[in-house]
């Protein structure tokens, strides 16, 4: 079972790459000062997107991954189209370095189809 999230809880993972910081105290400092910050994510949006996730997992949904560009997602949307195939709702994220995702619905009766279409596994 995972262990209940602590503030520190980080410093007991593995760290492969991590600057040094000589002045601990600084970094003491640094810390407190982030600390009264809010969070950069929000706990709602992790259960969220971890709800959408097993969604795609149990096969009611489709996770696209690939070279973030212009008209990254135009070739499978209109695969869908030309088969009469409705993208009912869409999420979408870049990671700022050239990539992303996105996770899209149709209607239940056109999984199926979409799916071979999409060559999806």
């Amino acid at each position: 079972m995972a262990q209940p999230w602590r503030l520190d809880s980080w410093r007991g993972k593995p760290i492969l790459q991590v600057p040094e910081y000589p002045d601990t105290g600084a970094l003491g400092e640094v810390e407190r000062h982030l600390h009264n910050f809010p969070p950069l994510v929000f706990i709602k949006e992790v259960r969220d997107l971890k709800a959408k996730l097993a969604a795609v997992a149990a096969g009611s949904g489709f996770l696209l991954q690939g070279t973030d560009r212009v008209g990254a997602m135009t070739k499978t949307l209109k695969t869908l189209a030309d088969a009469k195939i409705n993208v009912t709702a869409m999420d979408a994220v870049t990671s700022g370095d050239g990539r992303f995702a996105a996770i899209f619905w149709v209607k239940p009766k056109k999984v199926a189809k979409a799916a071979k279409l999409l060559r999806a596994r």
